[in-house]
């Protein structure tokens, strides 16, 4: 179900970004609507799959996974058997946090963070090796975020 965004959609949007946690009532003061619409609002944009959960922003480097990384993978051949091996082996590793559908030299791009290095061998040599229709591998490590921002902006 498709919805078009108004201004107190996006108030409200924008709001949880900054703060998830916060009760209907600061929300619904924070954008400029009584408790009972906002939270009406609120139940619409989650049901309509703009709002799709909530979680922790967490701090990888805190949590001792000093290592990122972006893996891009080239498919042998990019027909539907080749795509959905891949994609279904990839949905089983654990270590891969994001796979996205790329366009340009590569097929894919997957986001891993781990405490060490040589981490990432081991996940290379026992996970990634065996990945189906893989044609080509290359990884890029993170050597520090720039910009690391998580919230749409509307205006």
């Amino acid at each position: 179900m498709k919805r078009t965004l108004d201004h107190f959609d996006r108030k409200i949007i924008t709001a949880l970004q900054i703060k998830g946690r916060m009760p209907v009532q600061e929300l619904s003061e924070r954008v400029g609507l009584s408790p009972t619409p906002c939270k009406r609002r609120l139940k619409l944009l989650e049901e309509a799959g703009v709002i799709l959960g909530y979680s922790a922003v967490v701090d990888p480097k805190a949590c001792g996974f000093s290592i990122s990384l972006y893996v891009f993978v080239k498919l042998e051949n990019r027909n539907r058997d080749n795509i959905r091996r891949f994609e279904d082996a990839i949905r089983r590793i654990d270590h891969v946090l994001n796979c996205q559908l790329i366009t340009g030299a590569y097929d894919y791009l997957l986001t891993i963070h781990l405490p060490e290095m040589s981490d990432y061998e081991a996940v290379l040599r026992q996970e990634l090796a065996d990945v189906p229709a893989v044609s080509e591998i290359q990884t890029s490590v993170v050597i520090g975020d720039v910009k690391a921002k998580r919230d749409f902006v509307f205006d």
